[in-house]
């Protein structure tokens, strides 16, 4: 960016809760982050919403959760965020089968409470999961505020424009009907 003569002193970039990213931190993995800002010169201030970042959960998932992903969406015909919540689910079951001894038998209450805490563990991340989407809505509010005054000015501007365009245009049928 310096380079390029769009940064004369300095660019820092930003978590969204104001946290400067270290300088040593690749552009690259700030780039594929969902949301961050950007100072350029202590002067102008960037908020950057990456969109693509969001589709990013199913290729960051485990081997074994993708094939549970395929497996759910072709038998069970449902949409991948769906699939991807299932599979999560089996997959700390799976793990949990497979740390526990091969040889061991299962009761109805070892069953249950592998499922208890599956379903812990997953509302844990889904709460982790809402909090980051509530901070994602704070940070678009916080950019568009600047935006809800220009958005009444052009409504105030256009609405003006609009009833003189109306007056000029009685003012002409009238003017004709009167000459006529």
């Amino acid at each position: 960016m310096r380079s390029e003569g769009m940064v004369r002193a300095k660019a820092e970039f930003f978590s969204p809760d104001g946290c400067r990213y270290s300088k040593s931190s690749l552009i690259k993995e700030i780039l594929q982050l969902p949301f961050f800002r950007i100072k350029v010169d202590g002067t102008h201030e960037y908020h950057v919403h990456n969109s693509r970042a969001f589709n990013t959960a199913l290729s960051v998932s485990k081997p074994n959760e993708r094939e549970l992903i395929d497996k759910i969406r072709q038998d069970y015909n449902v949409d991948k965020l769906k699939a991807r919540t299932s599979s999560q689910l089996l997959g700390d079951i799976i793990d949990q089968l497979q740390k526990s001894p091969a040889a061991k038998t299962y009761t109805h209450k070892d069953i249950s409470e592998m499922l208890r805490q599956a379903i812990a563990k997953q509302s844990l991340t889904s709460n982790s999961e809402r909090e980051s989407l509530i901070r994602q809505l704070e940070l678009i509010e916080e950019a568009l505020r600047p935006l809800e005054g220009e958005i009444a000015f052009a409504r105030e501007k256009s609405s003006l424009t609009a009833d003189r365009s109306a007056k000029t245009f009685s003012a002409i049928i009238l003017l004709q009907f009167a000459l006529s």
